[in-house]
């Protein structure tokens, strides 16, 4: 078997130096592969700044990111991300929430404002539940993107969230 490499190139037709996104094998991890909004110039997939860039471009948002850090769920809406000025949108790309086990079941809801984009049940105990891969939920501009049970809370659960905040 014959295995062809085919280069990966920058905007200048010269080979990319993909050697801080070799996972060792020699391989290419495409995956990480990464350019900038014009598509041409290839980044530095470690860069956060740079990443921030892209996922921007893709979104069609002048973006940057934020982290909620921790937040102690109630059954009122508390905000994982304070609303941004005019035009500015929040969204979030990744939240993990830890119960302890004195939690009692209870559905977990993520709002933009007052309005449900995602609700995830939580079974009773102790547990550890990572959002969804994949998961990107998108606010309107100007609004918070909140948490909250929606029904009283019995025990202790605790959401942090992150994503990216930009204007159109």
């Amino acid at each position: 078997m014959t295995v062809t490499t085919i280069p990966i190139l920058d905007g200048t037709g010269a080979a990319f130096d993909h050697t801080a996104i070799d996972d060792g094998s020699g391989n290419i991890l495409l995956g990480r592969v990464a350019f900038t909004a014009d598509g041409l110039t290839p980044v530095n997939p470690s860069s956060e700044e740079k990443q921030d860039a892209i996922i921007a471009a893709i979104a069609g948002l002048s973006a940057s990111r934020w982290q909620s850090g921790p937040v102690v769920l109630t059954n009122a809406d508390q905000a994982l991300k304070a609303a941004g000025a005019a035009g500015v949108k929040n969204w979030a790309t990744w939240g993990v929430l830890i119960c302890d086990a004195t939690w009692t079941a209870n559905t977990v809801q993520i709002r933009d404002g007052t309005t449900v984009l995602f609700s995830l049940p939580l079974p009773a105990g102790a547990g550890y539940y990572p959002m969804p891969a994949g998961l990107a939920l998108v606010g309107s501009a100007a609004t918070a993107l909140n948490i909250k049970a929606a029904s009283a809370v019995t025990g202790v659960c605790t959401a942090n969230f992150g994503g990216h905040f930009g204007s159109a």
